[in-house]
């Protein structure tokens, strides 16, 4: 698990931490990778930039086209 605090080893199953942290504000990038969209700088095709974070998430190509729209929604949702 990596935070703005650092990072920690869980021992739970991306299962669990999906169910924990359902409150719309994190989408999964990958099959390792959740991601909580408050920090995201910027994103390409494959890799995620966060603010005030130098390491990069993994976007998927087969989660791509569903993370954009999860992720503008998130941003209009904000912007209302």
């Amino acid at each position: 698990v990596h935070t703005t605090e650092g990072k920690y080893i869980s021992s739970h199953n991306m299962s669990y931490w999906q169910k924990a942290l359902k409150d719309g504000c994190f989408v999964s990038t990958h099959r390792g990778y959740l991601v909580n969209m408050n920090y995201i700088l910027n994103y390409d095709d494959g890799n995620i930039c966060f603010r005030g974070y130098e390491e990069k998430a993994f976007l998927a190509t087969r989660k791509a086209k569903k993370f954009k729209k999860q992720y503008n929604d998130f941003i209009n949702s904000m912007n209302k």
